[in-house]
């Protein structure tokens, strides 16, 4: 299970270009406040179709989040695609397998961790 970002919707067309997103040819990239750093690793040369019935799930930490971007070629090294035509369903998220909402944050204390 992982927590991400939905940032496709159905039917939408999702393009990554240094480090924005344009939905459906948008002029004017998506605006994510919420992102804790500028984006610099794997922000370019992206674009989804998002299929009628799926997400676009991108994680927050994005220059080292294992998302959508990613998902298809790991599908094909883990052997669960045997290839990158087969690995393309794997890059979206169905309704149905969307478990929840996260609600809050939290940070642990980066000391007691230390010690521990």
């Amino acid at each position: 299970n992982f927590i991400k970002r939905v940032i496709g919707l159905p039917g939408e067309t999702v393009e990554i270009r240094k480090g924005s997103i344009y939905i459906n040819g948008s002029k004017e990239p998506l605006e994510e406040p919420y992102l804790p750093e500028k984006w610099v690793d794997d922000n370019d040369g992206y674009v989804f179709h998002v299929p009628q019935d799926s997400y676009l799930m991108l994680g927050d930490n994005r220059n080292i989040s294992l998302d959508a971007r990613f998902w298809a070629q790991e599908a094909v090294q883990e052997g669960i695609a045997e290839d990158d035509t087969q690995a393309q369903k794997y890059i979206y998220v169905t309704s149905d397998q969307i478990l929840g909402r996260a609600v809050f944050k939290y940070y642990p204390n980066v000391k007691s961790l230390l010690k521990g």
